[in-house]
């Protein structure tokens, strides 16, 4: 009895969470979906995950476990050092306006130039529980190892 009684909270607060949590609720963000997007854009797993939120890059990186993640709020002696010539991919959510800030620590302190190639994108997963509400998240990844985003 006691565990269907734990069963019946659970599926109680799978319901309610989506309805209490309006906005961008972190417990609903689907980073499994994220990372297997990003994996079918071209990401190997492996390199340098640059973000400018832990919540982005805590969460890849349980995705991404061969990755090693920057977050733009410290500075690079802080990170490990890269290794051998994997990727380098960038993120942000929509709603933050990081973009500028994430250029400018790419430049100043990976070694990356504007100009390098790469391919952009957006992908939009729905949170769990809300196929009406999706989470959005920016990308950049660049085509080959760029300074100390490797």
């Amino acid at each position: 009895i006691a565990l269907s009684g734990v069963v019946a909270i659970a599926l109680i607060a799978r319901l309610l969470i989506p309805l209490a949590c309006l906005g961008a609720c972190r417990t609903l963000v689907p980073f499994q979906d994220i990372a297997e997007r990003l994996r079918a854009a071209g990401f190997a797993g492996n390199g340098t995950i640059v973000v400018s939120d832990f919540h982005i890059g805590g969460n890849l990186r349980v995705q991404s476990p061969q990755a090693r993640v920057v977050e733009i709020g410290y500075p690079p002696r802080v990170w490990p050092a890269p290794r051998g010539r994997g990727q380098c991919l960038v993120l942000w959510a929509a709603k933050a306006n990081a973009l500028s800030a994430l250029e400018a620590y790419l430049a100043q302190h990976l070694g990356v130039a504007g100009d390098a190639r790469r391919h952009e994108g957006e992908l939009a997963v729905p949170m769990q529980g809300s196929r009406a509400r999706p989470y959005r998240l920016f990308y950049r990844l660049y085509e080959e190892s760029q300074g100390e985003c490797r």
